[in-house]
């Protein structure tokens, strides 16, 4: 996540699914991580037959810039999407500055948690 965060991690391969194929420049989606979110613009998006073919159309720094050999990229992409499957690549930007953008949903679930801890009669 700390790498879409300070744009060195610029495209992602995802596979192909109905919302994949519907994103068009200039939409915003959000990556989850464990402890943080960020969200991004569509540069652009495209359609690759399988794995193999995007990563050697794809520069290997942009998507996976801890790693040295593209053969590092299908063993950690094949745990997630089979080989042959048809895939998307995701071009995208920071959008605007995501670090000073609250999480909405965990702002809100902090502060219940909070309220509710001064409901709670002390022990």
């Amino acid at each position: 996540m700390s790498s879409i965060m300070v744009a060195r991690k610029t495209i992602d391969i995802r596979r192909t699914t109905e919302a994949i194929q519907g994103l068009r420049t200039g939409d915003l989606i959000r990556f989850r991580g464990a402890h943080q979110t960020c969200i991004v613009r569509i540069k652009a998006a495209i359609p690759y037959q399988d794995v193999q073919t995007a990563l050697e159309h794809e520069p290997l720094a942009k998507l996976y810039p801890q790693m040295a050999h593209p053969a590092e990229a299908l063993e950690l992409i094949s745990k997630h999407i089979n080989a042959d499957e048809a895939v998307y690549a995701l071009h995208f930007d920071v959008a605007d500055n995501p670090l000073s953008q609250p999480d909405w949903a965990t702002t809100s679930a902090s502060a219940s948690a909070i309220s509710a801890a001064f409901k709670s009669p002390v022990k």
